[in-house]
């Protein structure tokens, strides 16, 4: 069960890069649902802040001000 396997990280942090969509926001939003506090990083802060609004990630981070 996923559930029991999770349980130890639960209030534990988590980076998740590519956040914003497919594979990293799916990873996020799992994460979440666990009960882990989600750092997610995304090159495109318009689509990480729709992932931050609907409770996928806890903190945001957006490298785009950086290139």
């Amino acid at each position: 069960d996923a559930e029991a396997v999770m349980d130890r990280w639960k209030g534990r942090v988590a980076l998740v890069t590519g956040a914003s969509v497919g594979i990293g926001a799916a990873t996020a939003k799992e994460l979440v649902r666990f009960g882990m506090k989600v750092v997610g990083c995304a090159r495109d802060v318009e689509k990480i802040k729709v992932c931050f609004k609907f409770n996928f990630i806890v903190t945001l981070f957006s490298a785009s001000h950086l290139t």
